[in-house]
């Protein structure tokens, strides 16, 4: 005890801050949920690509009525894409005809190049096979906004994450 009234005040309290710290986090992380018992990690009708060959295809699947396909451009230490991942999956189910990719840009460096892409996220628009808009930022209500000019048209579709309901016999409803 004697030492510790020893130390310098200011080292003192900064020592103390960094042990408030240190025990609070590792609290935080052993009461929080992990892996399995996290909870599904909800991604709606977004699918993923992987390089720019399986980006064409899904491309080329827009390219005759009028669909209209919103790519996000994310990576998996952007903060402000974590942000904006939760609406545009809720996005993916309100907009059932419109088609939602994601790319994350370190996995599918080609896709990202080809496109131009220099910041995360970015969000570019595709009408009948030709990119129409881009944007960049997670401003979720503008991109809403820009599915709208698109002309997107509000279709709820069923999660596929969600299990349909049950009775109690265990059949589905």
């Amino acid at each position: 005890m004697a030492y510790w009234q020893a130390v310098p005040s200011h080292v003192r309290l900064l020592i103390s801050f960094l042990l408030t710290r240190t025990v609070s986090g590792m609290i935080k992380r052993a009461v929080s949920p992990k892996g399995a018992n996290a909870g599904p990690l909800k991604k709606g009708l977004v699918s993923e690509v992987g390089d720019l060959t399986e980006f064409n295809e899904k491309l080329a699947s827009t390219k005759s009525g009028g669909k209209i396909m919103v790519v996000d451009f994310t990576a998996t230490w952007c903060g402000p894409c974590k942000r904006v991942a939760p609406a545009f999956a809720a996005m993916s189910l309100k907009y059932g005809d419109v088609n939602f990719v994601k790319v994350d840009v370190d996995k599918a460096k080609d896709v990202s190049k080809h496109y131009g892409v220099k910041c995360m996220p970015t969000f570019a628009f595709f009408k009948d096979g030709e990119k129409v808009e881009t944007m960049e930022g997670a401003d979720a209500a503008k991109i809403e906004q820009i599915l709208k000019t698109l002309g997107a048209v509000e279709k709820q579709v069923a999660d596929p994450d969600e299990a349909p309901a049950t009775d109690v016999n265990g059949k589905k409803e």
